[in-house]
């Protein structure tokens, strides 16, 4: 072969494997986010979205903001979603082997008796690169809550459970704009659950966690103000 024709061999070569490695579609966008698990019944499992060649990281906290260790897990499809856990700490990495196939997750984490099942998609046109699970309980590294009020034992462990993002039983969830927080009626008491300071009405008890999220326990009003960086804010309460 002349100098020439190799040189032409080898830029046929070079685009027989550029052809062959580039997919046939744009590769899927990164998304690194954080999602919040409910375990309320009910509640639809979160999605984690994967692609062959990307590993994707899930971080599990609690309420609280600290890790929540994983104590096991099952995968569905094992042949198609390739799993690895250090059986030790709280975050699990993933990735799926081929386009367009789906399974499930289930995990169980420490001390925690309700296992969490998350839905996992291959193919999409994201990919979740990391994403932050934080689950509404407190774990076994859970950072104290703050009680206020001098609340006794009964009604602090209630107001924790709201805190955690469960309602308790036989309430009603109001309608609220979600920025400002969620609320719930039973009986003749308003359950508040926000990131706000409530000036008014005056509240019976109260319960915090380190992350700023507050449970105010007041009577039932259809209007609330709170304050948030420094500004007054009326939240209006419909379904009472």
């Amino acid at each position: 072969m002349t100098p020439e024709q190799i040189i032409d061999y080898r830029k046929e070569l070079f685009r027989s494997q550029q052809a062959v490695n580039t997919p046939p579609v744009a590769p899927p966008r990164p998304v690194s986010s954080t999602i919040t698990i409910d375990l309320s019944p009910g509640m639809p499992p979160p999605v984690i979205r994967l692609a062959p060649g990307f590993v994707t990281s899930m971080v599990f906290l609690d309420a609280t903001g600290q890790p929540w260790p994983i104590a096991d897990y099952s995968i569905g499809n094992s042949k198609q979603f390739n799993v690895q856990w250090d059986s030790k700490k709280n975050t699990i990495f993933i990735q799926s082997v081929s386009h367009f196939t789906s399974s499930n997750l289930a995990l169980r984490l420490a001390e925690l008796d309700t296992p969490l099942v998350i839905s996992l998609v291959s193919g999409q046109k994201e990919v979740d690169y990391r994403t932050d699970i934080q689950v509404n309980g407190h774990g076994p590294n859970a950072l104290a809550p703050i009680l206020g009020n001098d609340l006794p034992q009964a009604s602090s462990t209630f107001l924790l459970s709201v805190l955690d993002g469960i309602p308790p039983n036989g309430s009603k969830e109001l309608v609220v704009n979600k920025a400002f927080g969620r609320a719930w009626i039973i009986g003749n008491r308003l359950l508040f659950r926000t990131r706000l300071t409530v000036l008014s009405p005056a509240w019976l008890a109260t319960v915090s966690s380190p992350d700023g999220t507050r449970v105010y326990e007041m009577p039932k009003t259809p209007l609330i103000l709170a304050t948030q960086d420094g500004k007054t804010i009326r939240i209006e309460l419909r379904g009472l």
